[in-house]
C-alpha cells in the first residue's frame, strides 16, 4: 500500500470501520510511513477538538482554536 491508497482510508481507520484484514493493511502501511501517521494523528486531534466544544468542555473559543493550529 502505498500513500495515496492508504490516506482516504485513513478516516474510516479512526472511526473503527473496518475489518481486522483492512486495519491491518492500513496499520502496516503506518508503520512505516510517518506522514500519514500525522495525517492520523491530524484527524484525531480534530475529533478530539470538536468533541470539546459540542460538549462545552469549560474552554473558550480562543483556546478551541489555539488547538486547531497546534
Amino acid at each position: 500500500m502505498n500513500c495515496d491508497e492508504c490516506r482516504p482510508l485513513l478516516d474510516g481507520l479512526h472511526d473503527g470501520r473496518f475489518d481486522a484484514d483492512e486495519s491491518a493493511d492500513v496499520s502496516a502501511h503506518l508503520a512505516d510511513c510517518a506522514d500519514c501517521r500525522a495525517v492520523l494523528q491530524s484527524l484525531s486531534r480534530a475529533d478530539d477538538l470538536v468533541r470539546m466544544a459540542a460538549s462545552g468542555g469549560g474552554k473558550s473559543w480562543a483556546s478551541f482554536r489555539a488547538g486547531l493550529v497546534a
